[in-house]
């Protein structure tokens, strides 16, 4: 998922900003497009809720510092969308191309 971040962030698109500002900060919480930010996510209260002492928290930052470092290569292909697998396919990614699975995951590139 780290990895769709910074694809999108260096992509530039409509889903890369907020009010025309660009960062990573703004591809994550760009309005529906990751789901453990919006308000009516099971997951959205504990994700505003955490903070650096929470043991998942620190192993996120740290797999976020090595993505935006580039330690990390896109083993994706370039995915800049993805979804779960659990949930079925959506209707966005039928004009995009299937890059790659990962556990639960199926990643796309498109638009």
């Amino acid at each position: 998922v780290g990895l769709v971040i910074m694809n999108r962030y260096r992509e530039h698109k409509w889903y890369s900003h907020i009010n025309g500002k660009y960062s990573i900060k703004s591809v994550c919480l760009k309005s529906k497009q990751f789901s453990c930010w919006n308000d009516d996510d099971p997951n959205s209260a504990m994700c505003k809720a955490v903070d650096t002492t929470n043991h998942d928290f620190q192993d996120a930052l740290y797999a976020a510092k090595q993505v935006i470092s580039g330690a990390v290569e896109d083993f994706t292909g370039g995915a800049n969308h993805y979804f779960a697998d659990y949930i079925g396919k959506p209707s966005w990614a039928k004009d995009m191309v299937f890059c790659i699975t990962i556990g639960h995951h199926n990643f796309y590139k498109g638009e």
